[in-house]
């Protein structure tokens, strides 16, 4: 069964394998490409196994990224958690929440670095008034091209 589905900006083309010995559906990526070994060919599954893959790489590639921006920030993140969302890719409420999309393993990677650096300057300017974008430009001096990217303009 080939397919493909959307990572770091590209579509990837999916090598899947059935094995109804295997317990738990086994993700890998290399050489740009995926391949996932299920229990049965059943699309839900598949969308599962995606779906854990990319919580997983988006929960470790925005806390490198809190990691390697932290230290120009007065404040920290008070929490950060990966979730679901139909109409955000990310969000920082007064309390330095930061919510970001799973599906940000969708876009490239230079636009997941800058929605972080959008979320983690709303903990020191929650609105977005000039301070707020002198920031987010004196840290991601390319963010106007990933907005671009995110309205489809790119």
């Amino acid at each position: 069964m080939n397919k493909a589905i959307r990572y770091l900006g590209k579509t990837v083309p999916v090598v899947l394998k059935i094995d109804d010995t295997q317990k738990k559906p086994l993700v890998t990526y290399k050489e740009d490409c995926f391949e996932i070994i299920l229990s049965a060919p059943k699309d839900e599954l598949l969308e599962q196994a995606v779906k854990r893959y990319y919580q997983q790489f988006v929960k470790r590639t925005v806390h490198e990224l809190i990691a390697k921006y932290q230290p120009l920030f007065k404040v920290k993140p008070r929490k950060i958690t990966i979730e679901t969302s139909l109409t955000k890719w990310g969000t920082c409420n007064s309390n330095r929440d930061l919510m970001f999309n799973w599906q940000l393993a969708t876009v490239p990677f230079e636009v997941i670095e800058y929605i972080v650096v959008h979320e983690m300057c709303h903990m020191e300017h929650m609105n977005h008034d000039r301070s707020f974008w002198r920031l987010v430009g004196k840290l991601a001096p390319d963010y106007k091209a990933c907005e671009a990217w995110l309205k489809g303009e790119i």
